[in-house]
């Protein structure tokens, strides 16, 4: 789903945004922040080993 709409290209594009983010040094609490997610959906992000 989001194929055509491109949802699924933004998602992989912000998730790897978040993951390189994170390996610079940012918290999870910071991206967060400024990513407009939770805590626990950073963590997933970052620490998930599935990629969309």
């Amino acid at each position: 789903m989001g194929e055509n709409s491109g949802g699924r290209t933004y998602l992989t594009a912000r998730n790897q945004s978040i993951r390189d983010h994170y390996a610079r040094g940012l918290s999870v609490t910071e991206l967060a922040e400024q990513f407009c997610l939770s805590g626990d959906s950073i963590k997933k992000i970052v620490y998930g080993s599935k990629q969309l």
